[in-house]
């Protein structure tokens, strides 16, 4: 069975019993992706810890991981890689499972792509034109 035919109730459940020893597994910041964020950290002074979190998209995007700079609260789990403070709300893990943090750097594209082991679901209509978040005119 292919994994995006799965009910994303069942993924959740399998995910948390696969990996609830495994906390070094939930977050991985690639080396390109720390080194980024240090660069990122030391030009900007910054000292809260990066929070990784969804982020909702306008039009047939739907929703994303991302990261902002915050304070902690107790529903967080703390994670320290590569130097750098991370925080993400504990029941993300539920939804998304396992996150990846990477940088990438090519001739289309610059900048972090944040994955996560369950695809969130994206919303897309499956028909869209790029028209959907746009005003009319």
């Amino acid at each position: 069975m292919e994994q995006n035919n799965i009910d994303p109730a069942i993924r959740r459940l399998f995910f948390r019993a696969h990996h609830r020893d495994q906390e070094k597994e939930l977050l991985e910041v690639t080396e390109t992706a720390a080194e980024s964020l240090k660069n990122y950290v030391r030009e900007y002074e910054m000292d809260s810890p990066i929070r990784i979190t969804i982020m909702q998209q306008g039009g047939c995007s739907g929703m994303s991981l991302g990261m902002v700079f915050d304070s902690a609260t107790e529903k967080d789990r703390s994670f320290s890689v590569a130097g750098l403070q991370f925080i993400v709300e504990e029941d993300l893990f539920s939804t998304c499972g396992a996150i990846k943090v990477d940088f990438i750097d090519s001739s289309r594209r610059k900048g972090f792509a944040i994955t996560s082991a369950i695809p969130l679901d994206n919303g897309s209509c499956g028909s869209c034109t790029g028209e959907c978040g746009r005003e009319s005119s």
